[in-house]
């Protein structure tokens, strides 16, 4: 039996710690879902990996914020969660565009943009706030769903879970709340899983893009939260699969050690979001300094010029 009890949220800020089901996304990270300041992994990443400054760009708390542009990459990752967890906000978020739209003449044509039809159905979507799906991408997603479903960890129950559940508490240290929004909550193993859509499932390159995306710093987070809230993580899974064909499927877990990194990680970029929220300055990757830096060739450069020197030095030697 799962120990965690859920909160049906109705309406209001959040403003007792827990579990809360029914809260839409756009809801969730919204600058009052909590009764005060809160951030979630994304922006302690965004911290510790940019600056401060890079966060607050973009923060809900910023009135004078610039919108980031999902990518397309971003758009089918967010429909692949949906469709694959069974989340039922797709309708309300995305829009699929039709396989064939009319021409100026009323022929029936492959979707494109260049036609007024396509056109007229975009500003539409946009009007009605949903992000448009497109044919060639609604195809990559049933790819990778197909994928995904043959899996035997998938088939074996890896997504099982409670969906579009989300978690808040409030750190003692700084007063911040903090957030996360699983993928699933599991029934009660404590094994967390979360879906991701990459471009490649080689070994070195879920290495890079594990480092360069701050899992570690999500689900320390995430461990973090439900340590308080009486579900304790015992495994953090991630599970990836391929955007193009052939659709690879690649599963791998965090390490212990690893996420103890990552809740150090959190901890100093939530302290620098409470100093710079408190004194309303966001310093950028050079910090505060009022004087120059030094700064240095990298090895992978000065190995490369003294490959380079050494090949001047042979050419005067034969001359």
């Amino acid at each position: 039996m799962n120990p965690l009890r859920f909160t049906k949220w109705r309406s209001g800020s959040v403003g007792v710690p827990g579990v809360y089901e029914d809260m839409p996304i756009d809801r969730y990270h919204s600058r009052d879902v909590c009764d005060g300041v809160s951030i979630s992994s994304s922006g302690l990443r965004r911290i510790f990996s940019d600056s401060p400054a890079h966060y607050w760009a973009t923060s809900v708390y910023n009135e004078q914020r610039v919108d980031d542009e999902p990518s397309r990459e971003m758009v089918i990752g967010r429909a692949m969660h949906h469709l694959m967890l069974g989340e039922s906000y797709f309708a309300q978020i995305f829009r699929a565009a039709p396989r064939e739209v009319p021409d100026a003449k009323g022929v029936l044509v492959e979707w494109s943009l260049r036609t007024n039809y396509a056109k007229e159905w975009m500003d539409n979507c946009k009007r009605s706030g949903r992000t448009a799906i497109f044919p060639k991408e609604i195809e990559q997603i049933q790819g990778m769903a197909l994928a995904l479903g043959q899996h035997p960890m998938v088939k074996a129950g890896a997504f099982d879970g409670y969906p579009e559940r989300s978690a808040f508490w409030r750190d003692k240290e700084t007063g911040v709340w903090l957030k996360v929004r699983p993928d699933v909550i599991p029934n009660h193993s404590g094994d967390f899983v979360d879906l991701k859509t990459t471009g490649s499932v080689q070994w070195n390159d879920l290495q890079r893009v594990i480092a360069e995306c701050g899992y570690i710093q999500q689900f320390a987070l995430m461990r973090e939260g439900f340590r308080h809230l009486g579900l304790p993580v015992a495994s953090a899974t991630l599970i990836f699969v391929e955007r193009k064909p052939p659709h690879c499927v690649r599963i791998v877990s965090l390490k212990g050690q690893d996420l103890d990194r990552g809740e150090r990680m959190n901890r100093h970029a939530l302290r620098a979001f409470a100093r710079c929220y408190k004194s309303r300055q966001w310093p950028g990757p050079g910090g505060v300094r009022r004087d120059a830096e030094e700064i240095w060739s990298p090895d992978w450069h000065k190995d490369q010029v003294e490959a380079r020197l050494a090949s001047f030095r042979e050419d005067e030697q034969a001359a």
